[in-house]
């Protein structure tokens, strides 16, 4: 039945990329201590005061000044380009400048294939497209994330992540019934207590059997 359900995907999913403009490019680096990376999604951080203005920061000064204070990294990491890029890109994220946030993090995997943080690197792209109120983007990340790197650091979060894209995409019960079987089968023995206690209120609000 997933084996069905990814050839379906992988359909829907190549239509998304042909109509997707690339975004633009990664920053110059100059690195951080890594920081944590998101499990499985849930309500996005707030930062204090109000959220940033939803335009894009070279038509708005305001935001570009915002942006630019951001602390970026620097530090032992400089030479890392794939570190600067998840961890600015996860600060980003936390001050909720998402566009800024997305543009570090895209075609991570193939800038900097191999390297450990790939997996975090999607799984978190996938979570700020969510905040970002783009979830048809963030279910195509999380199931790629999943299926080119099943036994990444972060494949279980994202086929979670994937269900629940799914359900505020509002797809059929069974889809997003199957994901939390493959979820079930390939990871049960590995998923954090909080991980299954997500996935039991998952299914119990879709009615999987």
């Amino acid at each position: 039945d997933f084996a069905a359900y990814k050839r379906a995907t992988d359909a829907r999913l190549k239509a998304l990329e042909d109509r997707a403009a690339p975004p633009p490019g990664d920053a110059d680096p100059a690195a951080v201590t890594d920081g944590p990376a998101p499990g499985p999604v849930k309500a996005g951080p707030k930062p204090a005061g109000p959220a940033p203005k939803p335009a894009a920061a070279a038509n708005d000064p305001d935001r570009a000044k915002a942006v630019a204070a951001i602390p970026k990294p620097a530090g032992k990491d400089a030479v890392d380009k794939a570190m600067y890029a998840y961890n600015y890109a996860y600060r980003l994220w936390q001050a909720q400048f998402y566009p800024e946030a997305e543009a570090q993090l895209q075609g991570y995997g193939t800038k900097y294939p191999g390297h450990r943080l790939v997996s975090r690197a999607q799984n978190l792209l996938g979570t700020i497209y969510m905040d970002d109120g783009k979830p048809n983007l963030a279910a195509q990340i999380y199931y790629e994330n999943y299926s080119k790197l099943p036994d990444g650091e972060r494949a279980a979060d994202s086929l979670l992540n994937l269900a629940k894209a799914l359900t505020v995409l509002k797809k059929p019960r069974t889809d997003i019934c199957r994901v939390y079987t493959e979820l079930g089968d390939v990871y049960g023995a590995k998923l954090t207590a909080a991980q299954k206690a997500d996935a039991d209120k998952g299914r119990a609000a879709n009615k999987c059997t």
